[in-house]
């Protein structure tokens, strides 16, 4: 829609956990439009659904490296960017799964 209304658009598909020295996907965008005016940050991880108490310090330490610190070093290389340039827009959404419903279970009643 943005470009039919003659805008330019680009959208970075990345791996968020992996940040180098060129700001990474937010430096590609940059470049490739020249300015950024609005950034959407939409990175999330499902799995299956999993108690705290099942899951390894490896499946936490990736679910936090992609759903936290992803959106975070996208938004902290956005922000100059934009400041730069007179403003802009930043966008963050979390996970659907974030939204699923907690398996309950039944109390011991014994």
């Amino acid at each position: 829609m943005i470009e039919e209304i003659g805008g330019q658009a680009l959208a970075v598909r990345c791996d968020v956990t992996q940040t180098r020295g060129d700001k990474g996907c937010v430096g590609s965008s940059g470049r490739n439009v020249g300015r950024v005016d609005a950034a959407l940050n939409n990175a999330g991880v499902e799995q299956p659904i999993t108690a705290t108490a099942d899951l390894t310090e490896e499946e936490w330490h990736r679910i936090i490296a992609i759903n936290l610190d992803g959106v975070f070093a996208c938004t902290k290389h956005e922000i100059p960017l934009m400041l730069n340039q007179g403003g802009g827009a930043i966008v963050n959404t979390s996970s659907k799964a974030s939204q699923a419903k907690p398996r309950t279970r039944r109390p011991n009643t014994a």
